[in-house]
């Protein structure tokens, strides 16, 4: 138990599921998970925050749906008076647990792949004086703490704040958390027998980005069951949703009876429904522990791969490119060619654009058909909210979720944090060109912004196609989706000039273990929560709707201007002093 304990301790702060590992730096001093220079102090300050931030996020989920529940007469001391209310409590209590499990699905299969296939300490653990059971047994403990990452911050906080709201008792708090530690063992187990499964039947002997390629497949397949399991579950007059995704039962087994115990913390057979789902996450631990002792350390050595070595551009390469055209298309074609030659840069940095349309678009059609609804219906109901006095609240709330979904999500998108990382050894040369700074950022700039427009872009459209234009609306949402997220990939395109990660072997080190994605994702949160801090204070002040609009206009294109000026003075100095 003692070298199980010290060996997981020892596995979760070397893992690389999040690219976090430790790296020794030139002067011989050790990086910290965030930066150079970090203590713990800071670094649980920062943990804080970002705690915080995400209490926030999701927390106000379970707020809103406590407040409507309240306002419909649920009781929570009788949950079971009216058995309306109570149908639409689970349901919301579903749609809470519903983000992090699907997330932790798709996601899943990264953890279990970079614990289990791209991890290099396999030989060295092997030559401790360790049983094979206890290596197992601390991998596996290793996946489970980094696949409780997810739901703990997407689940926990919306379902505390929505039993405080209606003075649920102590129990269901219980029942909860149980639910959510053991709900998670279920879809982490499932990724993680796959994983295994994967790695003794198929011959990945000279490429560890096809595997990855593979792993990202599957991730998109819990991306849809998420999309098509939350279709129709929303009741259009109501706002709440009224059943819980039917296919979410078959993802996590026996989750809709801990849901209805969580929901009526005080009948008799709820500790046996949260009990049922208990066994079922034990048993599939159990599976998968006899699947590891069996497959992974021989799959590991039989699978395990080199990867590739990057290739720069050679001197004949860029004479035949010189000779062409002008410097920047030159670069641009450059750019798209690097993207579209590596299925690793491509599925990397197209599947949060990919996902985000698929979300957004699929989720609007299916739950239109299975209604009834149609786009009409959609715009009688806009026209009234735009009408009446409503949109003084209404229509602020919006933006500032637009806001933070833009910001966050343009910060998904991979290209800009890895601009110059995927240049790899090859930086050196591209210095060495006779190419003025400006043609080297605008060319990755323009691909950047390319490829958040194919996101954002079939959204713009829909706002003024689908919704009746107004002036409070489609102007500000357009100024929304066009500067911030150029305002994002400006920042993240620092932050990689900042710290290029030059040194590596094989494209998914650029996309996996660059610790500037992270950055990037976190500055996206500060810049959305600025301008969200900004519209609350201008709402504070008694600010009405067209001051909102001004805050928000006015602070995307500042913020904007800002980034662009960074971006011409100091991310040339990176650019100069840094990339080498």
């Amino acid at each position: 138990m003692k070298k199980w304990w010290i060996l997981t301790k020892a596995l979760v702060k070397g893992s690389d599921v999040f690219g976090l590992e430790m790296r020794e730096s030139k002067k011989g001093k050790k990086l910290t998970l965030f930066s150079r220079g970090l203590d713990r102090t800071k670094k649980i300050l920062l943990g804080m925050v970002i705690f915080a931030y995400m209490v926030f996020a999701f927390g106000i989920n379970g707020y809103y749906v406590a407040k409507q529940l309240l306002a419909m007469g649920f009781d929570a001391g009788n949950p079971a008076a009216d058995p309306a209310l109570l149908a639409a409590f689970q349901a919301s209590l579903t749609q809470l647990y519903l983000p992090g499990f699907f997330m932790l699905l798709g996601m899943g299969f990264f953890y279990a792949a970079g614990i289990f296939f791209f991890a290099e300490d396999l030989d060295t653990l092997l030559a401790l004086p360790l049983k094979p059971s206890t290596i197992v047994a601390a991998k596996l403990a290793n996946l489970y703490i980094f696949s409780l990452v997810i739901p703990l911050a997407l689940t926990l906080p919306a379902t505390v704040i929505l039993g405080y709201m209606l003075g649920m008792s102590p129990i269901y708090y219980l029942y909860a958390f149980l639910t959510l530690i053991f709900g998670a063992v279920i879809p982490m187990c499932l990724d993680a027998i796959l994983i295994l499964l994967m790695m003794r039947t198929a011959v990945f002997a000279k490429s560890k980005d096809r595997f990855m390629i593979v792993t990202q497949v599957l991730m998109f397949i819990g991306i849809f069951a998420f999309v098509l399991s939350n279709m129709g579950s929303f009741n259009m007059d109501t706002e709440l949703p009224t059943t819980g995704p039917v296919a979410f039962q078959y993802v996590v087994p026996m989750l809709n009876r801990a849901i209805e115990a969580i929901s009526l913390p005080q009948n008799a057979s709820s500790i046996l429904k949260i009990m049922s789902l208990i066994a079922v996450a034990l048993g599939l631990v159990i599976l998968l522990v006899l699947l590891s002792s069996r497959l992974y350390l021989r799959a590991a050595r039989e699978s395990r791969a080199t990867g590739h070595a990057h290739k720069p551009m050679t001197t004949k390469e860029w004479h035949s490119l010189r000779q062409t055209g002008k410097d920047l298309p030159n670069m641009v074609s450059r750019e798209f060619k690097m993207l579209y030659r590596s299925p690793t840069f491509l599925m990397n940095i197209l599947a949060f654009p990919v996902i985000m349309i698929i979300s957004v678009f699929g989720t609007m059609a299916f739950s239109f058909l299975q209604k009834g609804q149609d786009l009409s219906s959609l715009k009688a109901r806009m026209t009234i909210v735009f009408a009446s006095e409503s949109k003084e609240t209404v229509l602020p709330i919006i933006f500032m979720v637009a806001l933070g979904v833009t910001a966050f999500l343009s910060s998904t998108n991979t290209c800009m944090p890895t601009a110059i990382s995927r240049e790899g050894r090859g930086a050196d040369m591209l210095k060495s060109w006779p190419l003025r700074i400006s043609t080297v950022f605008l060319a990755k700039l323009f691909v950047g912004g390319i490829i958040s427009l194919l996101a954002w872009l079939p959204l713009v459209i829909a706002v003024f196609v689908v919704l009746p234009f107004s002036i409070y609306f489609q102007p500000a949402l357009l100024i929304i989706f066009v500067f911030l997220p150029l305002t994002v990939n400006n920042l993240a395109f620092i932050i990689d000039l900042n710290k290029p990660f030059l040194e590596w072997n094989s494209e998914q080190q650029v996309a996996k273990q660059n610790m500037n994605i992270f950055k990037s994702m976190l500055m996206s949160l500060v810049v959305g929560g600025l301008l969200v801090g900004a519209v609350l204070l201008a709402k504070k002040l008694g600010g009405d709707l067209i001051a909102v609009l001004a805050v928000i206009s006015g602070g995307n294109i500042l913020l904007f201007v800002a980034s662009i000026l960074l971006l011409n003075t100091v991310g040339k100095k990176y650019y100069l002093e840094r990339v080498s």
